[in-house]
């Protein structure tokens, strides 16, 4: 009878955990005349070139594996013309369980040059 209830409440557990939506983000590059690309949140990667106006597809999240909530900062390379340079926002953006988020990146984002 006890390994009935521990079953149950196993399989319980178990579809309650996998019923959870997964988390999603996108970016927006809306920074003028600019080019970004390698966009990346924290460790994980979203596109690889946003021109300017364009949003990134959806990237999912799910919050077991990829340990929901967190705070992660957007790092990414801005070209104009010849010229590039890998910056990152001062700004952390928070992900929590099962959240919708769209980061702006426009030209009053604060942004820094990480140190090595």
């Amino acid at each position: 009878m006890t390994r009935l209830i521990i079953g149950c409440l196993a399989l319980a557990l178990i579809t309650l955990t996998s019923c959870s939506e997964p988390s999603k983000l996108s970016v927006q590059n809306k920074v003028t005349a600019v080019e970004l690309t390698s966009v990346k949140w924290g460790d994980f990667y979203i596109t690889g070139q946003l021109l300017p106006g364009q949003t990134s597809r959806v990237a999912e999240f799910d919050s077991h594996a990829d340990k929901l909530p967190r705070k992660e900062r957007v790092s990414f390379i801005m070209r104009a013309g010849e010229r590039s340079i890998y910056l990152e926002t001062e700004e952390e953006f928070l992900m929590g369980v099962e959240d919708e988020l769209l980061i702006v990146i426009d030209d009053n984002t604060r942004v820094r040059t990480p140190n090595p």
